[in-house]
Order: structure tokens, then C-alpha cells, then sequence
């Protein structure tokens, strides 16, 4: 490698070093707003609690309890703390982006049929669109919690290999003209 192709490795190394910590840093910074600000997205009129009224307590409960499930379900699978935030932050990511584009759509789609929107329709649909927020990012914690411990493959001696049970050789060769079928039907 002459003098020139390992500068230019070097600097193409640090450019993709800085594209991934940028990008891991931006799905941070959404997906922390989102656990931070969900819960001040209910408050309307800057009277503190008595703003909220039996459903928005309860979207919050079960928001708080869908992500306190996810973390100690990721931490039974035998993930650290830093796995389960990182998780946490590129599903709320991954949802808000897709909630986002849905209203996008959404918005569009009623802008061509209508002409024009007003700030008085905004308002008015606020409340359905921050119930089906809430109901979205609750459903993708819930849903979306890992469910088997991570396993390790290592099988050292043949005893084990054995009682996995692999097929010997004149068993693959007596299967030759055996005709696959789907599902096993």
C-alpha cells in the first residue's frame, strides 16, 4: 500500500466512524424525546393534573408499564442496561418515524380532497391523533420485547453433536428420490 491509499483509509474510516456515532446519536436524541415528552403531550391547558382526564392517566400507566416490562424482560434475556436503552430508543425511533409518515399521509391525502387546512382542524383532530400515538408506541413496546435468552454455540465433543441428530450418510442417500412436499403434507 503506498503512502496515499492508507491516508485515504484512515480518513474513510473516520468519516464512517462519524456517519454511524451521528446517526446512533440522533436515534438516541428521538427516541429519548419520545419516552420524555409522551407524557407531556396530554397536558393542554397548563393546569397540571386536572388537565388529565381517566384515559390520558391511563395511556401513561400503561406507556410507563410497557416500557418498564421491555427493559426487564431485555435484562431476563441476559442484555445489559445499555442494550435494552439502545433497543428501546431505535424501536421508539422506528415508530415515530413510521407515525410520522402516517400523518404525513394522512394530512396529504385530506389536503388534496379538501383544498386547505385549517388550524381549527388541527385541534380538532389532535385528540384522536394523540390516542392513536399513544396507542401505536404502547403496542411496539409491548409487542416488540424480546422473548428468548441469547445462546451460545459450542458444541466440543461428538456425543453432543450426536444427540442433535443428524442424519447419516445412508440416510441422505436413501432420501434422494424421496419427493419434498410442502409443510410436511
Amino acid at each position: 500500500m503506498t503512502f496515499f491509499s492508507k491516508v485515504d483509509l484512515f480518513f474513510t474510516r473516520v468519516v464512517a466512524w462519524l456517519i454511524h456515532m451521528v446517526g446512533y446519536a440522533f436515534i438516541a436524541l428521538i427516541g429519548m424525546t419520545s419516552i420524555v415528552l409522551f407524557p407531556f403531550s396530554f397536558f393542554e391547558y397548563s393546569e397540571g393534573l386536572a388537565d388529565l382526564d381517566l384515559l390520558e392517566i391511563s395511556l401513561i400507566a400503561l406507556f410507563f408499564g410497557a416500557l418498564w416490562r421491555f427493559v426487564k424482560k431485555t435484562r431476563d434475556c441476559g442484555e445489559s442496561y445499555w442494550a435494552a436503552t439502545k433497543k428501546i430508543c431505535i424501536l421508539l425511533t422506528l415508530a415515530s418515524l413510521f407515525l410520522g409518515f402516517i400523518e404525513y399521509c394522512f394530512f396529504y391525502f385530506l389536503l388534496q380532497e379538501q383544498g386547505n387546512l385549517t388550524f381549527a382542524y388541527f385541534e380538532n383532530s389532535n385528540d384522536w391523533i394523540l390516542l392513536f400515538n399513544s396507542v401505536v408506541l404502547i403496542v411496539t413496546l409491548y409487542g416488540l420485547v424480546p422473548t428468548e435468552t441469547q445462546r451460545q454455540v459450542g458444541i466440543t465433543d461428538d456425543e453432543n453433536f450426536a444427540a442433535v441428530g443428524t442424519p447419516e450418510e445412508t440416510d441422505i442417500e436413501s432420501d434422494s428420490n424421496t419427493e419434498l412436499k410442502p409443510n410436511g403434507i
